[in-house]
């Protein structure tokens, strides 16, 4: 859900990167009691619009970046900059035309009601005949057609290309008539500047403000308009008293008796979980949330001490970040409060993070009614510059904006990428469609959900959260000035609330895990939230209602823990610009067994001793990092080392490389070619045979396949033919004999022109039949359909000992952009039967849709049996590598690169599959995210696992980052991750005498490090464990409410009995099986025997299973068991 329309605002070259369309909503806006005084005549002059032209009038805009948004003038309201004195106001009183006055809080502005209505045309002469009477700017009020207000001022924000010099700019911002009133990278925004004009007339500055927008050499151009915003409080609800906190426990009777006794109904165990949370942190000082708002009352005495300061980015003049207007200002501390409310000082409410501290950065302006506000794109970006630079880590901006800003959006999305997690409320209204700034992709959209769990407030396809959302208490201003006059809280309603409870979170989950980095505590945040509500029939699983669902802190923080990225073993970095060091990545295994492995990394833009981007093979010794050899390409342009695959056949003791040259844009469209290399010299080389054609790129892919016949070993090289024009792609498999020679077998073709068949290749026994097959990809199948959609596609081919290698068939995707085939991976025995599934990467290259992965079955149906999805932008399934079982669960994991991810730092996560519920549906559970080290990393372009590089018995991962600039621009780096044993239990498990040491996992998870998972309520699960050599034995089971008498759950044919479920106390289960004996269960260690298949026959093997569990909410479910319990498996 986080991943949503476009990206940044950064390019190259003149050409733009600019988001889609922006959705506004209207936002009502009131004035002061009017004042007039008729006593002086306003004449609207008809000379002054005879000599309006008529092609100015005819139509107003607004440029979003590339995007024009309509704009139509108000008919009875201007604004006018004055000089803020009594008598320019008693001026404006004094027109005869004047109605009303209504004075903003911006120094000088004041909106004058008329009368009359006028046309869009006569409101061009009314505003020449205000600027008639001397006023320093007029401006029209001017709205989107979806209802957003803007005024335009004298100033405006503009960015210049980067390949603009500063004389090009100076010239182009004096031809237009502004000169620049700020430094620059106004706001640490790159060629961006602020300035000024002597223009008093707001149309005319918004025509200009246009035309500098259309041209090629500005990225954007806007005027730094007043808009106005709704706070997603809502006004505070006027209630005798005060409920209890119910997003907190909601344990009905929710109530509270001080200071008046009011109770709230609800839905039990609908909350987020925050007394669970508070067992492992309440917050830490060092955690700020910065708060974009009105302001916070910084001496409020249930805040005053978690305040870390603030500023004031208005023209006010204040720089404490206080409210200002004391009448109007009153939403940021209701916002703090929910956030930081100190806890344990006798008075008043808590926040979710009470050990955590806020920022009051005050960009808006308070209006008349509250909560509305004013804001103007130059505060907002000025806040999130100042916010980024003062290093907090977490924003709340607790509003809707009417009206869109390239700035604001820019700032977001630079912010974001450097680091800092952004949230922002949904809106409150019952529109489908998330408000401005919280639909942005750089921003975490919160929504809202009542007690009882009825959706509140703005949704639809980008919406990320929900969070509590009615009948809410927090703090407000003090005394008088509060919403409450009788006490210093108030009850309120509003997505304002979801968005500051979903921010305090993030603060806990930071202060816990301080090492999480903002793509981490992002993913765990949604996918650890509530989608079911324990005994009862609440859903909130909709996604366009509830986003990911309900905000869980207890498990947030869990999550978070447990996708705390993993150690690195080995780091290398590229030692030459724009090489692309990393874009592939290998690990070859010592076959002898008696050395490290080592790591091969392509450079395949190196430019070496023969030619620019001849391209460059490093091979490394893991244990010291040291080069052992390097291989260069033949010539300029053959990008050698584009491709990488260890082939276990080899005469030097280490497995040998296939190392793949497909020289991509070559000037003379040479075929590509492949090498065979060990660590002393090259064996042999590779071309297409009879296929060999110009452009082929042959070597763009290259993977090991395996035995096809006696005392050979096959390789696949794939040859797309990206560079030539309505050329099939085609893959070739060679056998390799005893490692000396290669001997041409198979060419195989498929698909059309321009599909790019052999983008992606792998191999493995796809048919069961004992002998490996060939699996290729064609990612741009369907480009030359009617309408063109490159949805892509798969095939595969049988090996068989006579080399004929007959399709075997293949699968595609309808869905245009998909790019299906993209990357492959075979993965064995998912569904513990000994068979193979295909993984299939979806990257979604067009950015329109989300990234993927797809696991099909194999030939003949190809069937798909599960998808794990991305984010859009973020090119997930770009490359993929398995890793193997890390989770004891006898299942391979899989490791998938989203090298888009994060602003392009790049992604990898490392995927679970395992069963999800009863049926035995296979779903994804991310165990680790490994994110980029700096914007641009593109980490996840490769990846490669599947050895034992620090000899702790799991196998490890090598993620290649390209275009990381550590050691230079684009030079590259490569990282080896030591990856955990997840299903090593902690604690006493397993030591006892006479004792197997065993692994645990409950439905493919582990816990972690702190070895505890969720069991839902009434779900069925499958609990594993695994002993030191044998194969995994199941068990399945079901948690639900502790029953007052025995449950019983029968087990599948091939386990035996049926497991029973007897209540030991209030939050204790005794489990056993019912084949042999009744344990008694009062000691909660019931020993029983479970009969499981095993290779050869049918074995008994004795257990003792001692359940720990911690029963947070014995009465209302919701049990968590830890793997620091044993499974403990008697030896003989």
């Amino acid at each position: 859900m986080c991943q949503r329309f476009g990206g940044s605002d950064t390019h190259s070259s003149g050409h733009r990167n600019v988001p889609d369309t922006v959705r506004v909503r209207q936002v009502p806006f009131s004035g002061a009691p009017p004042m007039r005084n008729p006593t002086r005549t306003f004449a609207l002059s008809i000379l002054a619009l005879i000599l309006i032209p008529q092609a100015v009038m005819s139509q107003y805009s607004y440029r979003y970046f590339e995007q024009t948004i309509s704009l139509v003038p108000e008919t009875r309201r201007v604004a006018v900059l004055t000089d803020g004195s009594p008598s320019d106001l008693a001026r404006l009183e004094d027109l005869r035309d004047t109605e009303h006055l209504e004075v903003l809080p911006k120094p000088g502005w004041v909106i004058v009601t008329l009368r009359d209505a006028h046309t869009a045309v006569q409101m061009e002469g009314v505003i020449q005949e205000f600027l008639g009477l001397n006023f320093a700017f007029v401006s029209p009020v001017l709205h989107t057609q979806e209802g957003g207000t803007m005024i335009i001022t004298p100033e405006a924000i503009v960015r210049f290309d980067s390949i603009v010099s500063e004389v090009s700019i100076a010239g182009a911002l004096e031809e237009a008539g502004f000169t620049t009133v700020s430094e620059d990278d106004w706001a640490g925004i790159s060629r961006a500047r602020l300035v000024r004009t002597d223009m008093r007339n707001g149309f005319d500055v918004l025509r200009t403000v246009n035309r500098l927008a259309d041209r090629s050499d500005v990225v954007y151009a806007e005027p730094d308009f007043i808009g106005f915003g709704k706070a997603c409080g809502g006004p505070p609800v006027n209630d005798p008293g005060y409920p209890a906190l119910w997003g907190f426990d909601n344990a009905p009777p929710n109530t509270t008796t001080s200071p008046i006794s009011l109770t709230v109904s609800g839905t039990s165990d609908l909350d987020m979980n925050i007394p669970e949370a508070w067992q492992l942190t309440r917050g830490s000082s060092n955690v700020v949330v910065a708060v974009i708002d009105t302001g916070i009352e910084l001496t409020h005495p249930d805040l005053a001490t978690n305040i870390a300061g603030g500023f004031d980015t208005t023209s006010s003049g204040s720089t404490t970040g206080a409210p200002v207007n004391l009448a109007v200002d009153q939403h940021g501390t209701a916002v703090a409060g929910c956030i930081v409310a100190e806890d344990d000082n006798g008075i008043g409410i808590v926040g979710v993070a009470p050990d955590a501290k806020v920022l009051s950065a005050r960009a808006h302006d308070g209006l008349s009614p509250s909560p509305a506000f004013s804001y103007s794109p130059s505060s907002v970006a000025m806040a999130l510059d100042l916010i980024a630079n003062m290093g907090v880590r977490i924003t709340c901006n607790a509003n809707t904006y009417g009206v869109p800003a390239a700035s604001i959006t820019t700032k977001y999305a630079e912010t974001h990428d450097a680091g800092i997690i952004h949230f922002a409320s949904s809106g409150n209204g019952s529109s489908t469609a998330v408000q401005y700034p919280a639909l942005l992709p750089s921003v975490i959209a919160v929504g809202g959900v009542t007690p009882n769990g009825v959706s509140y407030g703005d949704h639809g396809m980008d919406l990320d959260l929900v969070a509590p959302a009615t009948l809410l208490l927090t703090t407000d201003l003090t005394g008088a000035n509060g919403s409450n006059t009788t006490a210093d809280y108030a009850t309120n309603n509003g997505t304002s609330f979801s968005c500051a409870y979903a921010a305090g979170i993030a603060a806990l989950m930071i202060s816990d895990t301080p090492e999480l980095l903002r793509a981490q505590v992002q993913t765990a945040l949604l996918a650890s939230a509530k989608r079911n509500i324990a005994n009862s029939s609440v859903s909130l699983a909709d996604p366009q209602t509830f986003g990911h669902g309900l905000v869980d802190a207890f498990a947030a923080l869990r999550a978070a823990r447990d996708i705390a990225p993993p150690p690195v073993l080995l780091e290398l970095l590229g030692q030459q610009a724009d090489s692309r060091f990393g874009r592939s990545v290998a690990l070859l295994r010592d076959l002898s067994g008696g050395g490290p492995p080592y790591v091969a990394v392509g450079a395949p833009q190196f430019d070496g001793p023969n030619g620019m981007a001849s391209g460059r093979v490093y091979i490394y010794d893991t244990a010291t990092g040291m080069e052992v050899t390097h291989y260069d390409g033949d010539g300029p342009g053959d990008f050698f080392g584009f491709s990488l695959a260890a082939v276990p056949s080899s005469s030097s003791g280490y497995e040998n490389l296939l190392v793949g040259a497909p020289r991509l844009n070559h000037p003379s469209m040479l075929p590509g070619y492949a090498k065979l290399v060990d660590l002393t010299q090259v064996a042999c080389t590779i071309q297409g045979g009879s296929n060999m054609a110009p452009g082929d790129n042959f070597g763009y892919s290259v993977a090991a396949v395996g035995a096809l016949a006696p005392n050979t070993f096959e390789v696949v090289v794939g040859a797309p033919s990206i560079d030539a024009a309505n050329q099939n792609g085609y893959i070739r498999v060679f056998a390799i004999c005893n490692g000396s020679g290669i001997l041409p077998s198979g060419t195989l073709g498929a698909y059309g022109p321009n599909e790019q068949f052999g983008f992606a290749v792998a191999g493995g026994d796809l048919d069961a039949d004992g002998i490996p097959d060939i699996l290729a990809g064609a990612p741009f199948h369907g480009v030359n359909s009617n309408p063109p959609g490159a949805g892509g596609g798969i095939e595969a081919f049988g090996g068989n000992a006579s080399l004929s290698l007959p399709s075997l068939g293949g699968s595609s995707s309808p869905n245009a952009g998909d790019n299906f085939g993209y990357s492959l991976a075979i993965l064995n025995n998912l569904d513990l039967n000994g068979s193979q599934c295909i993984a299939i990467g979806i990257p979604g290259l067009t950015q329109t849709v989300p990234g993927r992965v797809c696991f099909n079955t194999g030939p003949p149906s190809f069937a798909q049996i599960s998808d794990i999805t991305g984010g859009v932008g973020d090119e997930y399934g770009t490359a993929m590598a398995v890793v193997g079982d890390i989770t004891g669960d006898m299942r391979p994991e899989l490791a998938v690169g989203a090298p888009r991810n994060f602003g392009a730092a790049g992604e990898v996560r490392i995927e679970s599959i395992a069963p999800i519920d009863a049926a035995g549906t296979l779903g994804a559970v991310t165990l680790l995210s490994i994110p980029g080290v700096s914007a641009g990393a593109d980490a996840g372009r490769s990846l490669a696992s599947g050895v034992d590089v620090d000899g702790d018995g799991i196998n490890d991962l090598a993620v290649g980052s390209p275009q990381e600039n550590t050691s230079g621009p684009n030079a590259g780096a490569v990282r080896i991750y030591r990856l955990p044993a997840l299903s090593q239990p902690v604690g006493p498990a397993g030591q006892g005498t006479g004792d197997g040491f065993c692994s645990l996992t409950i439905d493919g998870l582990n816990g972690g490090p702190t070895r505890t998972v969720p069991v839902d309520v009434g779900k069925p699960f499958t609990l594993y464990y695994t002993e030191p050599g044998a194969s995994g034995r199941v068990l399945l089971g079901r948690f639900g409410v502790v029953p007052s008498f025995s449950e019983t759950y029968v087990l599948p044919p091939f386990i035996g009995g049926s497991m029973v479920f007897d209540p030991v106390d209030p939050s204790i289960v005794c489990l056993y099986n019912t084949f042999f004996a009744t344990p008694s269960c009062p000691t909660v260690s019931p020993v029983g025997d479970l009969v499981a298949s095993v290779a050869g026959g049918t074995t008994t093997f004795p257990f003792q299973l001692t359940m720990q569990g911690i029963a947070y909410k014995p009465t209302t479910g919701g049990y968590v068991i830890s793997n620091a319990v044993s499974l403990k498996v008697q030896t003989p």
